[in-house]
């Protein structure tokens, strides 16, 4: 068996639909991580699966998941956001019982964890990462597209680097959506987090100021601060030409708004976005890419049509893809996302032992 702790995310859902429908379900687990709150997953959907759980608290359920967990050849993590004593708890099991552990790696477990216990240290962040060294240590594989440096330069670690991702619902009808021509409208960034670097793209975009609608999707994660240091610097320079979206849009009224989007702007300086970015491309809209967005490596050229961030003001700006061009982008995304694919890329996850 093979045990999922997955957070309760906005791709969760699908994730386990595709596994249990493409591989045995009765070789899989999910526990699906929460923080009291379900905000994605159906409870109608879980309740109609004999292999999915909630889990709030770790003790409170120990018994069944010890049960779980003893039959299970593997354990995949997918993102490291686990509370310190969860990740003790983790540990200890791993020390006792010497599980075959896998991190799905997603970025700010990688990223922000690390920068804020190295750079702002209080004495709770440093005795998370030291326990998140020593528990990195001893994976046996990280799954990731192109961080895998990036994690060997942050962390000891001998475990193996697998690559896959994670599916993502198409919706080709929202392409279809017509809006009004009078503002050409520009979505900048995915969440409330600096690695956007909202501000830097507002200044690359201020050439353009009266002619385009700025967007920016602020719902996540709850950084009050950030949040409104954004807001402000965006109605400074774009008036009320600029929409903070700070409230939660269920996933259907989400794709209909990137349906709406003409230009998608991910400015940002480490691995991330990747699910707005795959929608974008395959509803056949123009993406800017930072060259610091690892991502960026995924959808390179020839393969993909994506603009370069740094150089926005040296490209036709407000020029659409033609048919072709945006023909094109989404037949690569349906290979992308093909079930032949997830079979492939995850099949060596679950199955494939790491050789150190």
């Amino acid at each position: 068996m093979i045990l999922h702790i997955f957070p309760d995310e906005k791709f969760t859902e699908d994730y386990i639909e595709r596994v249990n429908r493409l591989f045995h379900s009765g070789e899989h687990y999910f526990y699906i991580y929460t923080k009291g709150e379900r905000r994605f997953c159906n409870k109608e959907f879980v309740e109609s699966l004999n292999n999915v759980g909630f889990i709030n608290d770790l003790f409170q359920k120990e018994s069944k998941f010890v049960e779980i967990y003893k039959k299970s050849e593997r354990v995949i993590f997918h993102g490291l956001f686990l509370r310190y004593f969860d990740m003790l708890y983790f540990y200890r099991l791993k020390k006792r019982y010497n599980k075959y552990y896998v991190w799905v790696i997603w970025g700010g477990d990688l990223y922000d964890f690390y920068n804020a216990a190295h750079k702002n240290p209080t004495i709770i962040l440093f005795m998370k990462e030291m326990l998140r060294k020593k528990f990195i240590e001893q994976l046996e594989a990280a799954v990731t597209n192109y961080d895998y440096e990036e994690l060997k330069e942050r962390y000891k670690t001998s475990a193996i680097h697998q690559m896959a991702i994670y599916s993502y619902q198409l919706f080709p009808e929202a392409a279809d959506k017509v809006e009004d021509g009078t503002f050409t409208k520009v979505m900048v960034g995915h969440s409330a987090t600096k690695t956007c670097r909202h501000q830097e793209t507002f200044e690359l975009l201020r050439p353009y100021v009266g002619k385009i609608q700025v967007y920016c999707p602020l719902s996540y994660p709850d950084n009050k601060t950030y949040i409104a240091a954004v807001e402000k610097r965006g109605r400074e320079i774009f008036g009320n030409q600029f929409f903070p979206l700070k409230e939660f849009m269920p996933y259907d009224k989400y794709i209909s708004f990137l349906g709406s989007i003409d230009i998608g702007i991910f400015n940002n300086n480490r691995q991330q976005g990747m699910g707005n970015i795959t929608n974008l491309l395959y509803l056949g809209k123009k993406v800017y890419l930072s060259k610091d967005n690892n991502i960026r490596k995924v959808y390179c050229r020839p393969s993909y049509i994506i603009f370069d961030s740094e150089k926005i003001e040296e490209t036709e700006f407000f020029r659409t893809l033609s048919k072709k061009e945006k023909e094109r982008n989404r037949q690569q995304i349906e290979l992308f996302l093909s079930d032949k694919e997830f079979v492939r890329s995850w099949g060596e996850i679950f199955y494939k032992k790491a050789q150190k």
